[in-house]
């Protein structure tokens, strides 16, 4: 029978870790927790709930004790399950699958990658994510922050398996907003201008309050947008920028610059009303 292998990434997880752990053991053959450099209880608690996970302590994508590349860590996992199983599954450190009993079933579909669903249980929201796929096709992550997994061959969704984050409060090793826009600002002050990076350094920018300088990558990220849609986000986000401080007009000139574009975006639409009210 074909095997399922699943790693997750560790640091300082402890309130979240038995839960993520438990709710993969069933489907998962074999389980592999990158750790890097936890110093609660999370290995302990890993130990005790599934004794049979390999451990594997690494510090790359780490600089003194700070993150700043996730696709380094997260290959460090790819790398030891490639000739280990014949699937691979991400499963996230603050995360439960809430489908452990289908998620076998991407040994019989035909296809090499997956996606599966991602859900936030209060508000229904939920979203695709590739989370799975067979191994020895050479799948890496790249991006240093809100990384992603090249795409090799032909990719299916897979509705009913279903990953959330696990409710309640957590302890974070640094808030996330916070070392976003660290490793996002490193990227830019050494020249990586693709849309990802921008994007993602104005993300944070935004979330924290530093619209002004939100506002400046997002007219550089829509330069270079890739797609149309990630365009329109552009605007929309930058428009919420100049309503947070104020700048209605500035926000409704926007607004009005996206729709010459595509009348049809109907979160721009919303936006511009909120900026006239």
């Amino acid at each position: 029978m074909k095997t399922i292998g699943t790693t997750i990434l560790t640091h300082n997880n402890e309130s979240t870790i038995e839960t993520a752990l438990t709710s993969i053991m069933l489907f998962s053959d074999v389980i592999v927790i990158v750790d890097g450099g936890s110093t609660d209880s999370t290995l302990a608690k890993v130990s005790k709930v599934c004794p049979r996970a390999v451990i594997i302590h690494s510090q790359a994508g780490y600089e003194n004790g700070q993150m700043w590349d996730f696709s380094a860590q997260r290959n460090v996992g790819l790398a030891y399950l490639d000739d280990k199983v014949d699937y691979i599954v991400i499963q996230d450190s603050d995360d439960e699958c809430l489908t452990p009993t289908v998620v076998h079933q991407i040994r019989d579909l035909d296809a090499d990658m997956f996606h599966v669903t991602v859900k936030f249980r209060d508000s229904g929201i939920s979203w695709k994510q590739l989370r799975a796929w067979k191994t020895k096709l050479g799948v890496k992550y790249v991006g240093k922050v809100h990384e992603y997994p090249t795409l090799v061959g032909n990719v299916v969704d897979v509705d009913d398996i279903v990953f959330s984050p696990i409710p309640g409060d957590r302890v974070k090793v640094e808030p996330s907003s916070e070392r976003n826009l660290r490793i996002g600002q490193r990227s830019y002050d050494e020249g990586d201008r693709s849309p990802r990076t921008l994007f993602y350094l104005a993300q944070p920018l935004r979330e924290l309050g530093k619209l002004e300088q939100a506002i400046k990558i997002y007219k550089e990220y829509i330069k270079v947008a890739t797609y149309h849609d990630e365009k329109m986000m552009g605007y929309l986000y930058m428009s919420r920028c100049y309503r947070g401080m104020k700048h209605f007009q500035a926000s409704i000139d926007i607004c009005w610059t996206a729709l010459s574009e595509d009348i049809r975006f109907s979160e721009i639409l919303i936006e511009l009303s909120y900026s006239y009210s």
